[in-house]
């Protein structure tokens, strides 16, 4: 709004310097003859000199009006023609004194032999000999006038020219008042300004009414501040006209596709990839190399695997942040046409060598800290810089890739490559890229920290277009080996476990098929036979638990 405002305040400005130039020009002689003040002395002027050829091309007519923009003249003057290639005069006539505002036409006749035999384009000088009457450095007493010779003529005069022959001395008739015998007032008077033939003295204009003179360097310093004043004017309401239609950039606040997915198991390869997606920050490896870090970077690229392939610009923020995040009072957003630049940059870009995408990313990082660096100060400048970059791709036709590295023997070394898993609301997918310069170091005087944050931002931004995805190279196939053929061997058979045994159900005669009497040790198996006592089971005293017997329960 306040920029709409300065704006209104220069046309209104602008619009007074140029209404008070009527007045200036008055006051330093610029004015209108016709509104001059009365002069003490006679002025002559030629006005509206022209020429025409007549009907058999034999003669050709030079005519012009003569005005006293001055008082009346005391006594008569001359009019002259003059040949500007050889600075001869062809004709003259004596003019009677004028009266103030008085106008008269003076007529040359002149044999177009004569002017055929100078050449076939002659250029002619009229001139009032007012070195009596008038101001003769105003320059409005002579006017020039170009005579084109009819093509038949030409090749006459030169025939008469090769025969010796000599031209016929033109003939002049006298001067003669215009349109009557009264004296014409050059205030009611018109010029005819539309004879392409005729260059007169000066011209007006319309919307100041102020009379320049193209032979006077005065008036032409105030044509050229009028001419300056109208292209400021005319910028100044385009550039009106664009702030109240142009659409003011933004930069709102929104999540990834793949930000809001369920959140998977952390001890799986997807929850781990899933865990690394919130650390991708931009394309590019900036960070330091480092025995054994990790290091994981978002790539967008196109269906064919192309960096930036079906990816646009859309939006560029810059702005400093501290530990609470991104300070508000130092955020630029760019405006679209400086997004439109770095989208050009990248495009053209990709396939270019650095030192080049450095040239084109130098414009870009400036346009980007031009009104960033009216907002820095010895106060906030320690604060370390944002690039955020929105970039829009239509589903489909565009892939987001992430990369994860590790640093070993100071290199980084792909470690996994995958795409993530994303929700879709509508055709555009929406990415962000953030990069982060440092601010002002301590001891880095203030100038040298403001010119090389405009380096390090040409780095980023170059670094951003460079960085491609990693081309693997393919993995040859496994070659099948032939494995012998696998013999079944016989399984041995495993002996029937055994299962525990009910002692209060258990009966030798039906388990064993014989009946032993352990009382008095006889077998009984359907035939009675005597048992020697020596399989009857002894009775044998219990002896109280000792430390070398002890009692087990």
């Amino acid at each position: 709004m306040r920029r709409v405002l300065f704006y209104f305040f220069l046309v209104f400005a602008a619009l007074g310097v140029l209404a008070a130039l009527p007045a200036f020009a008055q006051q330093n002689g610029f004015q209108n003859p016709s509104q001059s003040q009365p002069s003490t002395t006679p002025d002559y002027a030629i006005r509206n000199i022209r020429s025409t050829t007549s009907g058999d091309l034999t003669e050709t007519t030079i005519e012009f009006e003569v005005v006293n923009e001055g008082a009346a003249a005391p006594t008569p003057t001359t009019t002259e023609l003059v040949i500007v290639s050889r600075n001869q005069s062809i004709a003259s006539e004596s003019l009677r004194a004028l009266q103030s505002t008085e106008i008269v036409t003076v007529t040359f006749r002149i044999p177009t032999t004569a002017l055929a035999a100078v050449g076939n384009v002659v250029s002619l000088r009229a001139i009032v000999n007012a070195d009596t009457i008038g101001d003769v450095s105003s320059g409005n007493n002579i006017a020039l006038i170009s005579v084109v010779v009819p093509a038949p003529m030409a090749t006459a005069a030169a025939a008469t020219a090769a025969a010796g022959g000599n031209p016929v001395p033109p003939r002049v008739s006298a001067a003669t008042p215009a349109a009557g015998s009264t004296p014409v007032s050059a205030d009611d008077s018109k010029d005819d300004t539309n004879d392409t033939t005729a260059s007169g003295p000066g011209f007006t204009i319309p919307l100041v009414n102020v009379t320049i003179d193209p032979s006077n360097s005065q008036h032409i310093a105030l044509l050229a501040g009028i001419v300056a004043i109208a292209a400021i004017l005319l910028w100044l309401f385009i550039t009106i006209l664009r702030l109240m239609f142009q659409k003011r950039p933004e930069f709102t606040v929104w999540q990834p596709p793949y930000a809001n997915m369920p959140m998977l198991n952390p001890d799986s390869i997807a929850g781990r990839r899933q865990q690394w997606q919130a650390y991708a920050q931009s394309n590019a490896i900036l960070v330091p190399p480092e025995e054994g870090i990790y290091h994981v970077r978002k790539l967008v690229v196109g269906v064919n695997g192309q960096n930036f392939s079906g990816w646009q610009v859309k939006a560029v923020r810059v702005s400093q942040y501290d530990m609470y995040g991104r300070v508000a009072r130092s955020t630029i957003v760019a405006p679209n046409g400086v997004a439109k630049r770095f989208d050009k940059a990248v495009r053209k870009g990709r396939n270019q060598p650095p030192e080049k995408v450095a040239k084109m990313a130098r414009p870009v990082a400036k346009a980007l800290l031009g009104p960033f660096k009216k907002r820095l100060n010895t106060r906030n400048a320690m604060l370390p810089l944002a690039l955020d970059v929105r970039l829009q791709g239509t589903h489909g036709e565009v892939r987001i890739l992430f990369e994860l590295f590790q640093c070993q023997m100071g290199v980084w070394q792909l470690v996994d490559e995958w795409e993530p898993e994303m929700t879709v609301m509508g055709k555009a997918l929406n990415e962000n890229f953030t990069f982060t310069v440092y601010g002002q170091r301590p001891g880095e005087p203030f100038t040298e920290f403001r010119a090389r944050i405009e380096d390090d931002l040409t780095t980023v931004i170059t670094a951003m277009v460079m960085s491609a995805p990693v081309q693997r190279q393919p993995q040859p196939q496994p070659q099948p080996q032939m494995q012998p053929p696998q013999v079944q061997q016989p399984q041995a058979q495993r002996p029937p476990q055994s299962q525990p045994m009910d002692m209060d159900s258990w009966d030798a005669k039906t388990n064993l098929g014989f009946n032993f009497d352990f009382e008095n040790g006889s077998l009984d198996n359907g035939n009675t036979q005597q048992v020697g006592a020596q399989y009857a089971p002894q009775s044998k005293p219990i002896s109280p638990p000792t430390s070398e017997n002890p009692r087990v329960e």
